[in-house]
């Protein structure tokens, strides 16, 4: 009796566990999801890109980097990032970058060092105008150095 009692709990805790699950996962097909820090952005874009093209990252930050107004800057950033990598594992042959992304009072900035045997310097001109033309449009540059690329954009 007391067992059967028990089984019959257990069992109605596992059908609402099951629907606290659904409800939750109902929830988050629904809300809006709020974008994640420009700091943690970096991080996901180095772990994911980073283990699709073979690319072992060290990151330095500097600035009030999550105060970035308009949220655009923040995602011209992402994207000239990952535009970025690509670049450096495409060209130089590089096992590691060492990335700073840094926003001081007058521009946002990321600059990609690599290790690489190859230079970027040689990168045909449509594969940098991916990665230098949000930067233009907005007033900034995009630079590309034997082992170094660096991409800002002013802070107005």
């Amino acid at each position: 009796m007391v067992g059967r009692r028990i089984r019959t709990a257990i069992a109605d805790l596992d059908t609402v566990i099951t629907q606290i699950r659904e409800t939750v996962f109902q929830l988050d097909e629904v809300l809006p999801r709020r974008a994640g820090s420009l700091h943690d952005r970096v991080l996901e874009v180095l772990s994911e890109v980073g283990a699709e093209l073979g690319l072992t990252a060290s990151t330095e930050f500097s600035g009030k980097l999550d105060a970035i107004q308009p949220e655009e800057l923040a995602d011209e950033l992402i994207t000239a990032l990952r535009e970025g990598l690509r670049l450096i594992a495409r060209h130089t042959g590089a096992g590691s970058v060492q990335v700073a992304v840094r926003s001081g009072a007058e521009r946002l900035s990321v600059v990609l060092a690599h290790d690489g045997s190859g230079t970027l310097d040689r990168t045909p001109e449509d594969e940098l105008a991916r990665l230098a033309e949000p930067a233009r449009r907005r007033g900034g540059v995009s630079e590309v150095q034997e082992s170094e690329l660096s991409w800002w954009v002013p802070l107005s």
